[in-house]
This record gives C-alpha cells, sequence and structure tokens, in this order.
C-alpha cells in the first residue's frame, strides 16, 4: 500500500486529532492580532476637563434634636439550672413515669366516616341449606395481547343465583 492510499482511509476524526494543535496556535495569534488592531485602529479616546459644573452645598443650622422615650424590656427569668444531688441512689422508677405505650397492641379502629353508613354498598350474606353446583364452568381465553406484555389482573363478581338459577 502507497502512502496515498493510507492518507485516504484516514477519519475524520484522526485528521482533526492531527489538526488540532495547529488549529489552536492560529486561533490564538488571530485573536491577539484583532485585539490589537482594534485597539490601535480604532478611535482614540481623550480624558478632556468638561464644563465645571456648580454644586450647591446647604447647611442649615436647625437641627431638632428628637427624644423618643421607650420603657425598658421587661426583664427574662434565667433558666432553671440542674442541682446536682449526693444521692446517687435514686431508682429508676423514681425518675421514669409509667407509661402504657405496648408496641405490640394493634392500632385503633379508624373512625367512621359518613360514607360507611350507606349500607346499600355493604355486601349481603343468604343462608342455604345445600351449597349451589356450578351448571356450566366457563373457561374465557386469555387475550394474547395481555399474555405477552405480562399483564395480570384479578376479578371478583358478586353473583346473586334465585331459586331458578
Amino acid at each position: 500500500m502507497s502512502s496515498d492510499a493510507i492518507l485516504l482511509t484516514k477519519t475524520a476524526n484522526s485528521k482533526f486529532k492531527n489538526s488540532y494543535n495547529a488549529l489552536f496556535w492560529a486561533g490564538i495569534v488571530f485573536a491577539i492580532v484583532f485585539h490589537y488592531a482594534v485597539v490601535t485602529l480604532g478611535p482614540s479616546y481623550v480624558l478632556t476637563k468638561g464644563a465645571e459644573r456648580e454644586v450647591k452645598i446647604m447647611v442649615t443650622e436647625d437641627i431638632v434634636e428628637v427624644k423618643i422615650e421607650m420603657a425598658e424590656p421587661p426583664s427574662v427569668a434565667a433558666p432553671a439550672m440542674p442541682v446536682p444531688t449526693d444521692d446517687t441512689e435514686i431508682s429508676l422508677e423514681a425518675t421514669i413515669e409509667d407509661t402504657d405505650f405496648n408496641p405490640y397492641a394493634p392500632p385503633p379502629p379508624p373512625p367512621p366516616s359518613s360514607t360507611s353508613t350507606n349500607n346499600e354498598d355493604a355486601p349481603v350474606f343468604i343462608a342455604y341449606e345445600d351449597a349451589p353446583v356450578p351448571i356450566k364452568k366457563v373457561n374465557p381465553k386469555y387475550p394474547e395481547l395481555a399474555q405477552e406484555a405480562g399483564i395480570e389482573g384479578k376479578v371478583i363478581l358478586n353473583v346473586y343465583v334465585d331459586e331458578n338459577g
């Protein structure tokens, strides 16, 4: 393979890596030349004395001293300091109050809400002597789309069956 063939197969990334150093320094030189040209060829700004302005200072000698009487703030009582005792034989029962906390007790029931007084939605149990027997068992076909997606669910039916089935 000739060197021309090798140069043609270089990727854009390798071309950039090879020319990066030269491009960087060319950019730095261009920025320096550009700034120098702007400073030297641009308009020159000379600070000149502008028209002097007359400044008026008004001095007033009628200074009124205002006295405000403020009541002293109420004194704050010092916090109580613990008093060390010489008696080291104090029992824990004397220093810790009894509590009725039981971590294993079940939580109290929730308060009744206004919607729970409606008995129309409550399930109704009807006693029977002979257990019902299904006449026909239906195995529903599981949809393929739901099966492929892994969708599962639970269906609960409340059915009232009269004497005629």
